[in-house]
């Protein structure tokens, strides 16, 4: 698992805990999304809305979550264990203390916030840190927040846990890890998460219409990443314009089709990554176009 960052604490109106995202980095753990996660836990995503995230922890997946106590510092870990690990057992009261504090913990992915640099205690507003990949998770919390771990370990033990990745209004941001107490989840978010299903169900098919992926794998082009999205701006003709680089000339920055697309190519030397129209992506088929470097930018 991988350090994340920009974490958030959600709580109710009465202030009661109700979940948390975990964050993420610009690292490729966090751009693999978590079907992992998901087989281990249970989730059954072809379903909608709540269920779409629900978790059902099957029994051989159960020895997978651990509670890990310390005398400032608790956490709870979710990793496959393999047959090789079976008789580890992680540190516990003052050796977990010694390892979190010397950047040890989880080969250093779980760490404390402090005031300054050097350590001169603690922050006083950090509340927790995360960690997460495809596959595994892990949330590290001061003293004064062990109760947020007693929820989430309740929750996931209960099948009474959504696990899922959110999106954020940053479109240059990756999606972070959220686990919420499902009996906690306001019923106007649940019927939120029925929407956007809905509308991501949408897009795919939108996306799939425009035809721009077998034209780019037609044209011998390969990619780790091609996510669709909506454009950021409606003109109200029938036309859309996405996000568009201050740092590269570009063409075709209008477009008819209602969705762009996220691309992180291959040959990261001579091609961009960035949002780019389908007609972008129907120049770079032909070797053009913005997602082409210019000569002078290509690196050798």
């Amino acid at each position: 698992m991988k350090s994340s960052f920009d974490g958030v604490i959600w709580r109710d109106d009465h202030g009661t805990f109700v979940g948390l995202s975990l964050g993420a980095d610009f690292t490729a753990e966090h751009e693999w999304g978590i079907k992992g996660l998901r087989r281990f836990l249970g989730i059954d995503t072809s379903r909608m809305g709540v269920e779409k995230r629900a978790t059902h922890i099957p029994e051989k997946s159960r020895d997978y979550l651990k509670r890990v106590r310390g005398e400032k510092y608790e956490a709870l870990i979710f990793r496959q264990i393999f047959s090789y690990e079976k008789d580890r057992e992680y540190p516990e009261g003052k050796e977990l203390d010694t390892l979190v504090e010397n950047y040890k913990f989880i080969g250093g992915q779980l760490i404390p916030k402090y005031k300054h640099y050097p350590k001169k205690g603690l922050d006083p507003e950090w509340d927790f840190s995360g960690a997460w990949d495809e596959n595994s998770f892990g949330i590290l919390v001061p003293k004064k927040n062990f109760s947020i771990l007693d929820a989430l370990q309740k929750s996931l033990l209960n099948d009474d846990a959504l696990v899922y990745l959110g999106g954020s209004e940053n479109p240059f941001s990756n999606s972070g890890l959220c686990i919420v107490v499902r009996s906690r989840l306001p019923e106007g978010l649940c019927n939120q998460m029925e929407e956007k299903d809905r509308e991501h169900q949408s897009l795919l098919k939108d996306a799939e219409k425009t035809g721009i992926e077998k034209t780019l794998e037609k044209a011998g082009k390969r990619w780790f990443s091609l996510s669709p999205k909506r454009p950021f701006v409606d003109n109200g003709d029938g036309t859309y314009r996405p996000f568009i680089s201050s740092t590269r000339e570009e063409t075709n920055t209008i477009t008819k089709h209602n969705v762009v697309f996220w691309l992180n190519p291959m040959e990261q030397s001579i091609h961009n990554s960035g949002w780019f129209t389908v007609e972008q992506l129907e120049e770079w088929a032909k070797d053009s176009g913005p997602v082409m470097m210019k000569k002078e930018e290509c690196r050798r």
